[in-house]
């Protein structure tokens, strides 16, 4: 219904505003503001707000319009404007605390001022209202709020909106919101389009710069990116978006095997690696695939021929290095034994009724250089193993029990943590008994009156932990380092020997220690290994 608001009620001066609620009209074509064409063109939304508020003017006769929309800020700022009536610069912002934009956006209606002035038409940023004649403000309203305005005017002299244009704006300003709302979408849209090419321009530059073969599937396994490097997997280059059973066909004999099973299993959501080399082993690639988000599969070649030759060389070094450090550990350990042989020797020569009482000194000398002797030779002789079912728990207590008298004869106490439920697994009894002694030995020696030591043992792990002395990095660097030790008596082959019994039986050393705290050692038999 209609209803008239006086410039009393209104408290707007000089102002006539009629206003209409809950009028429809169809003698208009609103649809053509929904021409999908003028968003989709490469102007962009811009010149649509262009073209529809060029609509509206012409709709309504006017001389001139303009279009604020709502910013986040509640700004509402000029988004576009026409005609020789409106001469609003760019940027503008609209003041909705006076006049008929004020009352439009209050009301969520549009309004009519047939009586323009300065004060009624404050806020819409129009310089030349002595030329205005009849003005009109239709808020673009959605479900979310006020999306902005619209002002449209016509010249002094020229016949002024009526009741008829109120209806047909009424309708007209509810579409023109959903008009905005999809502009606002398809902007939107375009930069996450924009943003989504500029990130994948850059993933291939990336990616084509990479040293690395880089090999890059969609979901359903067909070939997406291939950069310069990764075409040394094919014979000849697929074309991108070729399915999987094609260009698979395509990849070099060498590698069709291990690759279709690193697909297959990223795919699955699995990361793999594989080693490739030639059937002469002088090459051999690395091959790594790792699941997307997704659902496709990034694969990666590299060439570690060069790589694998410099650890070789780096392992052939240091072996030189560990040979040169044992002779000399090897010298100064005889060196000992042999300088008192020989000093025996020279007592008994020169007196020789002394000889019963240097003789056993050369049998105690002779005894270490023999006991060094079998040192050496069971460190440097492959490690034999002889297999059978054994469970650490068992190995941890009867070495436990073992050492007993030692470590209350030192008073440090020992305790063994096993559990119950442990599963048995394949191992040499004997070295593994020989790796438990060799530790719980060295954390007594480690340790102090009152201290203590504790062995753990599950199925395929054992612990012992002490409180004794530590280590520091320098000690921890070398601890393994056959002939290193911080001890005045012993060859430094025990640790050596520990890690050499362990990764034989396909598993891994680990320790920690801080100094003064204690020291913290973990043996780890592979799972593998379970009987």
């Amino acid at each position: 219904m209609l209803a008239g608001l006086s410039r009393t009620a209104l408290g707007v001066p000089k102002m006539t505003i009629t206003v209409v609620e809950n009028q429809m009209s169809g003698d208009f074509d609103v649809w053509s503001l929904f021409d999908v064409t003028w968003l989709t063109a490469s102007d962009g939304p811009d010149a649509y707000l262009d073209r529809v508020l060029a609509r509206c003017a012409n709709w309504f006769r006017a001389a001139g319009g303009s279009i604020f929309l709502n910013q986040p800020d509640g700004q509402f700022v000029l988004a576009c404007k026409t005609g020789t009536l409106t001469d609003i610069p760019e940027g503008a912002t609209l003041d909705s605390r006076s006049g008929i934009a004020r009352r439009a956006i209050e009301m969520q209606l549009p309004l009519i001022v047939d009586e323009v002035s300065a004060e009624t038409i404050r806020g819409l940023q129009l310089n030349r209202q002595d030329e205005i004649g009849s003005a009109m403000v239709v808020p673009l309203k959605s479900p979310d709020g006020i999306l902005g305005v619209i002002n449209l005017s016509r010249r002094r002299g020229e016949p002024a909106f009526v009741l008829n244009d109120l209806v047909q704006a009424q309708s007209i300003g509810r579409h023109l919101a959903l008009a905005v709302s999809n502009a606002r979408l398809f902007q939107e849209n375009r930069q996450l389009s924009l943003q989504q090419n500029q990130l994948r321009e850059r993933f291939s530059s990336i990616v084509h710069q990479m040293g690395v073969g880089v090999v890059v599937t969609d979901s359903d396994g067909s070939l997406s990116e291939v950069n310069p490097m990764g075409q040394m997997l094919f014979t000849s280059m697929p074309h991108l978006g070729a399915p999987a059973d094609a260009w698979m066909k395509l990849v070099k004999p060498i590698f069709r095997k291990s690759l279709a099973r690193m697909v297959n299993s990223s795919r699955s959501g699995r990361t793999r690696q594989f080693r490739v080399a030639n059937s002469a082993g002088c090459q051999a690639w690395s091959l790594v695939s790792c699941p997307m988000p997704s659902g496709g599969v990034v694969l990666t070649i590299e060439d570690v021929t060069a790589h694998e030759r410099a650890l070789q060389e780096q392992h052939h070094t240091n072996r030189l290095a560990e040979i040169g450090q044992m002779t000399a550990a090897i010298a100064h350990e005889i060196r000992n034994p042999l300088t008192g042989i020989q000093s025996a020797a020279q007592m008994i020569v020169q007196n020789p009724e002394q000889a019963r009482d240097f003789a056993p000194v050369v049998l105690e000398e002779a005894s270490k250089l023999n006991h060094l002797c079998n040192d050496f030779l069971d460190f440097a002789r492959p490690m034999q193993l002889s297999f059978e079912p054994v469970r650490l728990s068992d190995i941890a207590t009867s070495v436990a029990h073992r050492l007993q008298s030692q470590f209350d004869e030192h008073q440090v106490s020992l305790t063994v943590e096993s559990d119950p439920n442990a599963r048995t697994i394949r191992g040499d009894r004997n070295r593994l008994e020989q790796v438990l002694m060799n530790l719980l030995l060295n954390a007594l020696q480690a340790s102090s009156r009152g201290h203590s030591v504790k062995v753990t043992a599950t199925s395929s792990r054992l612990i012992v932990e002490d409180h004794g002395i530590g280590m520091d990095e320098d000690t921890l660097a070398n601890l393994f380092t056959p002939f290193f030790t911080t001890k005045t008596k012993g060859t430094g082959l025990g640790l050596s020997n520990v890690k050499k019994i362990i990764e034989a039986h396909r598993g891994r050393v680990f320790v920690r220690s801080d100094l003064g705290a204690g020291t913290h050692f973990e043996v780890r038999i592979n799972s593998r290994n379970a009987a």
